[in-house]
């Protein structure tokens, strides 16, 4: 074998994005050729595992997306795997099981070199931010690491934490609640788009996992090649790309955020309406004050066990909901779901679309199985369920409660004292522990951004507390603002979903795939995706053009 292709390679772990650290170079790399499609079907022979590695420092056909094998790719795995059931020492899979978007991997927050070249790594020194050459001669040796820790290439996550972790992506608290208010805006045709929705977003989130694969001319292997969306983007439309799908990422979680503020507030003056004489903007700025301290949480474990309580209590409120219109189905009515409206469905569209956008994780997600190959089967699996309850969720709350439902649905629930505080109160621990988890996102994004440009707000400098914060608070409170400023939480979900969840959900996925995969692709598959990028763009703008109007005539 090769000597390069044997070298020691270096393995980056991390607890959060302020506290990573190298650890020692010298750590043994386990081929595994099970890991790898076989196109022909044929068990892997050690020669053609040794030729794949010589191609490793070859340039193939298509030398724009082809990076040399590392440490995260199928075929070199390090054997040394912390499987500590300890949470202040995770793996990255087992994190994954708590925080689905531990897989988060920003192209630009640590200087990636996305060449036409093999690239060589490097790691941003934890003090000074500046970066460390000390990998870049290590052969083989290719960075990446997420904003939370190592992408989770460990390989331990099963397919049924797989699917856990891809259901509770697509769910989203803000965007299921929401589903009822969107068939009232859509009447029947909306019922019709959560399918065509939950059809589409399956098929990119499959096409966003192939475009991570590079067929090898020689060997016929599949080899994983790149490990985040962000790669993905910057393999076709270079570093602006990486860069561009970072920032969509990013304003996702921080729009996220001014949901979740709204959805609080919301929910708390329910529970007090008739009791507290508190307008919704006062009790927006006091939830606002108790969220602040959330956002200073930096530790790994106490963030998996707040987001694993946020997903439990979302569950139990969908199920409670259910219940309690089959409960109520002598009150049931066709009647209640309106006619179609042109005006109204483009907004009905942009909510449906935000309560489909996990793409971003699915990298990650896939990264982490034990049996990657079994992603796509996951994948239809877990989009099949979240549909289904989202059809009998929204169908279910139309039917009883009609052009009278609320952006949120539970606020119906006010005619049942009782369920009525139950389900605010799920609401508010889903909320109140989902928050910091999308905060933390948009803080260390911040803080990667901006403390190599303020030296003296570096960690371990004496304005870092200042720095911290200042910048938390500033972000905590414009999230109120926004959410004050643009008082309807279903219109302005309609309007993230319209921009941030067509381009991630149907148009980006599509369109790397038709660019990296054009050759190998039937003209069936390639039509089929053109369709999907068409719908992604028709229906992001008509849904931001008529969000934007319904707000305005508020």
């Amino acid at each position: 074998m090769d000597e390069k292709s044997s070298s020691d390679v270096p393995e980056v772990v991390v607890d959060s994005i302020s506290s990573f650290q190298p650890s020692p170079f010298q750590q043994p790399v386990l081929k595994e050729p099970d890991l790898v499609t076989i196109l022909e079907g044929k068990p892997l022979t050690t020669e053609q595992l040794e030729q794949e590695q010589d191609l490793g420092r070859e340039n193939l056909d298509d030398s724009r997306s082809y990076e040399a094998p590392s440490e995260q790719t199928p075929l070199m795995r390090s054997t040394e795997t912390n499987r500590s059931t300890d949470f202040h020492s995770l793996t990255t899979s087992q994190a994954s099981l708590f925080i689905p978007s531990v897989q988060f991997s920003l192209y630009s927050s640590r200087g990636h070199d996305f060449s036409h070249q093999s690239r060589k790594g490097s790691f941003i020194d934890k003090h000074s931010g500046s970066v460390n050459s000390a990998c870049s001669e290590i052969p083989g040796y290719s960075y990446s690491v997420s904003i939370l820790a190592k992408i989770a290439e460990d390989g331990q996550a099963s397919a049924v934490l797989t699917l856990w972790n891809v259901i509770n992506m697509i769910q989203g608290s803000g965007g299921v609640l929401g589903i009822p208010y969107a068939i009232s805006l859509g009447g029947f045709p909306a019922l019709v788009i959560i399918l065509l929705v939950g059809l589409m977003t399956n098929f990119t989130g499959v096409l966003l996992i192939d475009c991570l694969y590079k067929t090898s001319a020689k060997t016929g292997l599949r080899k994983k090649v790149r490990t985040s969306y962000a790669e993905i983007a910057a393999s076709v439309w270079g570093p602006f790309g990486g860069k561009l799908v970072d920032f969509m990422i990013v304003s996702t979680c921080y729009c996220t955020s001014i949901l979740l503020v709204m959805m609080l507030g919301s929910s708390v003056m329910s529970i007090f309406k008739g009791v507290v004489h508190v307008n919704i903007t006062e009790w927006c700025l006091i939830c606002t004050c108790l969220l602040l301290p959330l956002v200073f949480i930096r530790k790994l474990h106490i963030l998996a066990w707040l987001s694993m309580l946020a997903v439990l209590a979302l569950i139990i409120c969908i199920l409670v909901i259910i219940g309690h219109s089959i409960g109520e189905w002598s009150s049931w009515s066709l009647h209640n779901i309106p006619n179609f409206n042109l005006e109204k469905l483009p907004v009905a569209v942009g909510i449906v679309v935000f309560g489909y956008s996990g793409h971003s994780v699915f990298p990650g997600i896939q990264g982490s199985m034990q049996e990657p190959k079994k992603f796509n089967k996951v994948t239809y699996t877990s989009f099949s369920i979240v549909t289904f309850c989202k059809f009998i969720l929204g169908l279910f709350g139309c039917l009883l409660y009609g052009t009278a439902t609320q952006p949120l649905v539970t606020l119906n629930l006010n005619q049942n004292t009782a369920l009525n505080i139950f389900a605010a109160v799920l609401v508010i621990i889903n909320v109140y522990f989902s928050y910091p988890l999308n905060m933390f996102v948009t803080t260390e994004t911040l803080d990667i951004l901006c403390l190599p440009k303020l030296p003296m707000c570096e960690k371990g400098r004496r304005c870092h507390i200042a720095w911290l914060i200042a910048s938390r608070s500033v972000l905590v409170f414009i999230t109120f603002a926004i959410a004050i400023a643009v008082p309807n939480f279903g219109l302005l979900m309609g309007i993230f979903g319209s921009v941030l969840g067509a381009c991630l959900s149907f148009i980006f996925p599509c369109i790397f795939h038709l660019k990296l995969k054009w050759k190998d692709l039937r003209w069936y598959t390639i039509t089929a995706e053109i369709a999907v990028v068409v719908f992604g763009v028709v229906a992001g703008i008509l849904g931001l053009v008529y969000s934007s109007i319904a707000l305005k005539d508020l």
